[in-house]
């Protein structure tokens, strides 16, 4: 599911797959994700090559990503 306006877009994805596919470089990513369970479905989503290779070329120069923590204790 997609919501679009003239500045936001709003993507309720699995948004590793949605930034592979997307051409287009964004002000601002928030990502929501699971807790990172070895081998459950984000687990990849909490490695360094994701933001280096997924996230990063997607932000505009000067952008941001923003995620929650976790914390195991």
């Amino acid at each position: 599911m997609s919501l679009s306006y003239k500045f936001v877009i709003i993507m309720c994805l699995c948004y590793r797959v949605e930034l592979e596919a997307r051409d287009e470089s964004y002000d601002v990513i928030i990502g929501d994700l699971a807790d990172p369970i070895d081998g459950g479905p984000c687990y990849k989503l909490y490695t360094k090559s994701f933001y280096e290779l997924i996230v990063k070329p997607r932000l505009k120069q000067g952008g941001i990503f923003v995620t929650q923590v976790y914390i195991s204790h």
